[in-house]
């Protein structure tokens, strides 16, 4: 068996392509994406931290009569009356994927309204002055009927020109420093397990099968392809769409024609399961800077869950991580 390891991608130049590759196959952010949407621990944790970082909205913090009047002119103005759905949005983005964009229209006026613009679908070129947009970066052809694809210059307040503010954090890293890792990209292996043990437990259930079944044909050995063509239709009819609980099929000459099925299952695989999944949930909580999961709805061993340890677990986690992501988001605004 070859095992593939779990690579950090890695941002490359591609011949004949004016943008820089978002990982190899340049769509690492859409499988930023599929860990967030089939993880439940994971999906709870970052839409749980975007939450927290939006808070209650934006709000004037003066309570003067000037400052509140300057507030609602940038909030009418400049994010379109918009600004707590803006807010969150970005906040959703920087914890998905460690940055965000703004998409920036001009005013008559002179001034500008900010739209948020998906960071999945944007790429950047070497030196980072001009954004591109798509639909679709799986597609080889990219042109705006195919797949909406568009370039916007990047954003200069000196130039009156509809354009992209594309900010990322700063996160040290080999290669081209034109995009970012996320913060949690140390636990990526650990979110993969949560969401393929899930995958593993419903597909036994589907197929009927327990992972690891040998069935063993006494009736002559069948030719290479033979097998290969016995083995497709037994799994199309009983293995499922992703093959878990697979089946080994073993073909032998014997004067016996009835077929052996084994079990080879270790006994005590609920418990190495048990083992695994609280390793994945430490793991996770880890990766992501988790002071107590608590704040997340998971209350875990030796935590009482009271009123009091709750609120000291918000204002420890409110310290160490929610203020400095919320000065990133302000910082930009």
């Amino acid at each position: 068996l070859k095992f593939e390891e779990t690579k950090i991608p890695v941002f490359k130049e591609v011949r004949g392509k004016d943008w820089i590759f978002y990982g190899d196959n340049n769509l690492y952010p859409n499988d930023l994406i599929t860990l967030f949407n089939r993880s439940a621990k994971h999906n709870a944790i970052v839409t749980s931290k975007s939450e927290y970082i939006a808070g209650q909205g934006l709000k004037a913090k003066a309570q003067n009569v000037g400052d509140k009047v300057a507030f609602d002119i940038f909030n009418s103005t400049f994010t379109d009356g918009k600004v707590d759905t803006l807010f969150f949005k970005c906040g959703l983005d920087l914890e998905l994927f460690n940055g965000f964009a703004l998409q920036m229209i001009p005013t008559k006026k002179g001034g500008w309204v900010a739209y948020h613009i998906d960071f999945a679908r944007l790429r950047c070129n070497k030196d980072k002055t001009t954004i591109f947009y798509s639909e679709d970066w799986s597609k080889y052809k990219q042109d705006e009927e195919t797949t909406g694809f568009k370039e916007y210059p990047a954003f200069d307040v000196e130039k009156k020109t509809e354009s992209i503010l594309y900010y990322r954090s700063y996160r040290p890293k080999a290669g081209l420093d034109v995009y970012t890792y996320p913060d949690y990209i140390g636990c990526i292996p650990y979110i993969e397990c949560d969401y393929q043990i899930a995958n593993f437990h419903v597909n036994n259930l589907r197929n009927g099968f327990t992972g690891a079944t040998v069935i063993n044909f006494f009736n002559g050995e069948p030719t290479p392809e033979e097998q290969k063509k016995i083995e497709a239709k037994f799994k199309s009819k009983f293995a499922g769409t992703d093959a878990a609980g697979g089946v080994v099929l073993v073909f032998s000459d014997s004067k016996s024609k009835e077929p052996k099925i084994e079990n080879i299952l270790p006994s005590d695989f609920d418990k190495q399961f048990d083992i695994l999944n609280k390793t994945v949930q430490q793991e996770i909580f880890t990766g992501h800077k988790i002071t107590s999961p608590m704040l997340f709805g998971i209350k875990t061993e030796g935590q009482l869950g009271g009123r009091n340890e709750l609120i000291e677990a918000f204002e420890l986690f409110q310290n160490v991580y929610i203020n400095s992501r919320q000065t990133k988001l302000l910082s930009v605004f």
